[in-house]
């Protein structure tokens, strides 16, 4: 699959250990060629944005996904990587 037109969205970001940053850029595109294929990462399927939350996902995609769908938040940041607290949106 090859994405059109990828529009930046924000960053995710956290502090590391030894001083410097990690810096995650985030995209969305509602446009692509081809199609969706799995790989030995795992199974990828398209799913219904609302069934999203029904989902096993990561701590914390679904306040990612808030920062990305908003247009007047553009970063994820964690006051540190290892928090089990929410990141801030900003």
């Amino acid at each position: 699959m090859t994405i059109q037109d990828p529009q930046l969205v924000g960053i995710k970001n956290w502090p590391l250990d030894t001083g410097g940053r990690y810096i995650v850029i985030c995209y969305k595109a509602t446009e692509f060629s081809g199609t969706l294929q799995s790989s030995e990462e795992g199974e990828v399927s398209w799913v219904q944005k609302d069934q999203i939350p029904n989902l096993n996902l990561a701590y914390d995609m679904l306040p990612l996904m808030e920062m990305m769908e908003a247009p007047d938040k553009s970063e994820f940041f964690y006051p540190r990587r290892t928090d089990l607290t929410f990141p801030s949106l900003r």
